[in-house]
Parts: structure tokens; C-alpha cells; sequence
């Protein structure tokens, strides 16, 4: 890479297939993005796809892909099982390999839906870096949430100072005690091509392979990084055509109505008191598929989502609208008569308006932000008493696509509303593709932020920062793949299933 191109924030990324669920990320990533350059496509089955037109061809083997000069990144976008193939692939041949080290390779991105079979050697020791993508934590209400509830734990207190939240600093969680998640598909999950568990033919893509890794990642970070401990599933089958075998994953995992309930690892305050550990539920749902339909629309285009999270201090909501974040106190404020005309004044905060400051943090729940530029800004308080710093942490790069304006509301039963207003947002990208750019998709949105902070995991030198807020490490995905398969167990079962043995409770 260039000095001049990684100065300016690009990343260098090739292509590597068009599955049809991540159709939608390919698109948004072929649209003109000035932080991610596709340098080029390869594909195992040969080059038939139009939507790859005007890419450059890369040939030769995967092996050969790895080599090509001034790559960040490579974006595996195949099917879950050809994923596996190729992952695996490296690992058998390593040793070959090793002979032609490469100094500093690109990381390759495994982009969902992705196979829950991989072991943590082969991850960690196919030889270049692997990661998994969260498109999830790029969801502005979630990010927005995510980096409060961070901050608040930060051990240093300069550090909350630089790095400090946009949401009110007196918007307390405390302890966790529950997460609860909703998503609803507007439209119907639609029987795809690829298979799941690297197991031959044709399943329906359910909505725990599609979704459930997301969510399951969402639930670690918004706890504080509390692992699911064990899990029960409840999930309805669409498509009994599928096979004859009771037992195969593909009977259990291509639903359209899915109830998931587990027990979160008890926290040290649990244990200290004999308080009981808290609890997570998951409700996936979508469309009844229609009969005989010949409709071609994605089911990722589009979805809500709604997250409640209570604590021992307060209660944090996420609407599906995806634009508003609520938190209600669990004891009254005794500031609240003071503070009321204030906030009912709307005062907007602004993310993305002043200096840059280099920033390193520790691990929090699990996750790194590494060495980043964050935004810094101050604004006066309407009939205020003084002046707040305002930035997000995940803001880590300059984009074109403007962060958000938050409006602190209060409302009644003690309840205060940020509202994220999205009307700075450039659109242009999304009209491209989206039949009503007025209310893009919120998957769309959140592959774009994410595409727009993965520039600044690249320095100068092409050495990569740490990229643990947008990527799973392998660490971290045997985590969420004991609890799909688990999940998995549990649905067969109908019974709970202890997510780390695999065996009924």
C-alpha cells in the first residue's frame, strides 16, 4: 500500500466469492466507499457473476491470493462450508507454507453467515491472521450504547475524560440482570443455496444461522462481556423437504419463529451477595414463507431490532426504529426536578465537529479499541451549567458518512430518550441499491460504518492496529460456536444444554 492512500484512511481489500446471504455486503462494498479500495475479485468456481464486473481478476489458488502485494484484507464472502474448505486448507498446509512466510499478510475477514466447526488451532494457525465480521456492534444505537457502557468502566479516570461518552454520564447500568433481544425479518427467509455445519445441500437459511452469531456477540459486549453458560431453544420449522433425518441440523436450524433463553455466568457481585446469575433471551421471527414465491428480495435487507438491558441501577432500551435509546432509573433521581427542564430544552450533541486526539485503551469486556483518533467536542448546555466532552470511541476515522446529532429528551416515569437523528447522513451510496433511501436498512448502515472505521485499523507502514471492536477474534468465535451448536443440541433435545460440555442440564 501507498503511503499516500493509507494516510488518506484506504484499506486495500480483494473479494473472494458472492455468496447469496451476503449479497447485500458485496453490493455495499462495490459502491464508491473512500476508505475501502476493492483491488481485486477471486473466486474458487471461476468468475461468472455480473455484479463483479470491472474488478480486477485475481487468479490462481487461495495460497496465491494471500500473496497479493499492498492487501490489508480479504474478504472471504462464500458459502459457511467453502469458508471451512479454505481455512482448512491453509491449516493442513502450513508447514509448506511457512517456507514462503510472508512478512506481513492480510488478514482475512470471514464473513457470515459462518460454519460453527472450526477448532481454535486451526484458526489461530492457518498462518495469516483470521478474524469474523460484526456488522452487528456497528449499528448506531448499539455502538452509541456499547462505548457508554464501556467508558463507565474505564479505570482511569483521564481516560474517560478523552474517550467520553455521548450519552448523559448519570446513565448508570450497574450490575447486569437481564438481556433481552427482538428481531423481527420484514420479510420472509427464503430457502438459499449454501449449506451449514459443512454438511452437503440444500437448506432454508434459517434465522439462528443468520442472525444468531450477532446477537450472541451483542449480548457479550452490552454485559460487560458475560458469557451464556447454558441455553434452551425453541424454534419453528418451515421446510419439511429438507431431509428425512430427524437428527440433522438442517431440520433445526431453518426456522422462521425462534425462542432462546440462557443463563448468563454469574458476575463477581453475584457470587459476593448469593444473587442469582443473570439471564438472556433472544426472540427471532420473520414472515410466514409465502407458497411457490418467486420473490427475489433479500431478507437481510431489512429487519428491527430491540434490545432491553436492566441492571441494578437503570434500564437500557434500544427501539426497533433503531434510532432512540431510553434509560429509566431503578430508584428516582434526586436531581430529577432539577435537571428536567433542562433536557426537555433538547440539547444536541454533535459527534463529529472538532480536534483528534490518539488514544490507547486497556481491554474492556473482552474487547480492545486499540491505538485510534478519537473525536473530541464540546457544547453548552441549554440554560446549562457548564460544558461536557462528547465524542464516541468507535469514531476512529474521518468518513463520509456524519455521525449522528443525539438529543437527550425526558419523558414521563422518570425514562430520558437520546434520540439519534440520521438526517446528516449521506445516503447517496444507499439510494444507490435501496428502494427507499429516506429509511435505509439498518444492516446496510451498519456494514457501511463498518466498512468506514475498517481504514483505521491500517498504519503508514501497513502495520494492522487492533481490530477487535469490528472483529471477532478466534478466541472469541469458539465462544459463539459452543453456543450455536449448543443451541443446535438444544433444539433437538427440547431440553436446556450446558453451552461449554454440550450436554443436557
Amino acid at each position: 500500500m501507498s503511503l499516500s492512500s493509507t494516510l488518506s484512511g484506504v484499506a486495500n481489500t480483494v473479494l473472494c466469492g458472492t455468496s447469496s446471504v451476503t449479497a447485500v455486503f458485496v453490493k455495499s462494498a462495490l459502491l464508491p466507499n473512500q476508505n475501502v479500495k476493492i483491488s481485486g475479485f477471486w473466486n474458487d468456481s471461476g468468475f461468472t457473476d455480473n455484479e463483479i464486473n470491472g474488478l480486477r481478476r485475481v487468479g490462481g489458488s487461495f495460497e496465491d491470493v494471500l500473496k497479493e502485494p499492498d492487501c490489508d484484507f480479504i474478504f472471504l464472502c462464500h458459502s459457511p462450508q467453502v469458508q471451512f474448505k479454505l481455512i482448512r486448507s491453509l491449516y493442513l498446509h502450513r508447514n509448506t507454507a511457512n517456507s514462503n512466510k510472508i512478512s506481513k499478510p492480510p488478514v482475512v475477514v470471514l464473513i457470515p453467515p459462518v460454519s460453527p466447526c472450526y477448532d481454535l488451532d486451526t484458526l489461530l494457525y492457518c498462518g495469516p491472521p483470521v478474524r469474523i465480521a460484526m456488522p452487528l456492534r456497528k449499528l448506531f444505537p448499539v455502538s452509541l450504547l456499547a462505548n457508554h457502557l464501556k467508558q463507565s468502566c474505564v479505570e482511569k479516570p483521564l481516560d474517560s475524560v478523552r474517550n467520553a461518552s455521548s450519552l448523559p454520564p448519570h446513565w448508570s447500568l450497574g450490575v447486569p440482570r437481564s438481556f433481552h433481544a427482538r428481531l423481527s425479518v420484514t420479510s420472509s427467509v427464503k430457502p438459499g443455496s449454501y449449506s451449514w455445519l459443512c454438511e452437503p445441500g440444500v437448506m432454508g437459511g434459517g434465522l439462528i444461522n443468520l442472525y444468531g452469531a450477532g446477537l450472541i456477540d451483542l449480548a457479550f459486549i452490552l454485559t460487560g462481556g458475560l458469557k451464556l453458560t447454558s441455553v434452551n431453544c425453541v424454534s419453528r420449522v418451515f421446510d419439511w423437504k429438507l431431509t428425512g433425518d430427524p437428527s440433522c441440523i438442517r431440520r433445526t436450524s431453518a426456522e422462521d419463529y425462534v425462542v432462546i433463553t440462557g443463563e448468563l455466568e454469574p458476575n463477581e457481585c453475584d457470587a459476593y451477595f448469593g444473587a442469582g446469575a443473570s439471564v438472556a433471551v433472544f426472540c427471532l421471527s420473520s414472515e410466514l414463507p409465502p407458497l411457490n414465491s418467486i420473490d427475489g428480495s433479500d431478507p437481510l435487507e431489512d429487519f428491527r431490532l430491540n434490545i432491553e438491558l436492566v441492571g441494578s441501577s437503570g434500564r437500557f432500551v434500544i427501539s426497533e426504529q433503531g434510532n432512540q435509546i431510553s434509560w429509566t432509573p431503578i430508584k428516582p433521581l434526586y436531581s430529577r426536578a432539577g435537571t428536567t427542564e433542562m433536557l426537555n430544552n433538547a440539547t444536541t450533541v454533535s459527534e463529529n465537529e472538532s480536534l483528534s486526539l490518539a488514544v490507547k485503551n486497556k481491554s474492556v469486556n473482552g474487547l480492545q479499541n486499540g491505538d485510534s483518533n478519537s473525536f473530541v467536542n464540546q457544547f453548552s448546555l441549554v440554560n446549562g451549567s457548564g460544558n461536557a466532552n462528547q465524542c464516541d470511541s468507535d469514531n476512529v476515522w474521518p468518513s463520509t458518512h456524519s455521525n449522528p446529532l443525539v438529543s437527550i429528551t425526558a419523558v414521563s416515569h422518570n425514562t430520558e430518550v437520546a434520540t439519534l437523528s440520521t438526517k446528516t447522513f449521506n445516503l447517496d451510496s444507499e439510494s444507490k441499491t435501496d428502494s427507499n433511501p429516506a429509511h435505509p436498512h439498518p444492516l446496510r448502515l451498519a456494514w457501511s460504518h463498518w466498512l468506514s472505521h475498517l481504514a483505521s485499523c491500517v498504519q503508514p507502514d501497513r502495520t494492522k492496529l487492533n481490530m477487535d471492536t469490528l472483529l471477532a477474534t478466534p478466541e472469541h468465535w469458539i465462544y459463539v460456536q459452543q453456543v450455536l451448536t449448543a443451541l443446535e443440541k438444544s433444539a433437538r433435545l427440547r431440553s436446556w444444554v450446558d453451552v461449554v460440555t454440550g450436554e443436557r442440564v
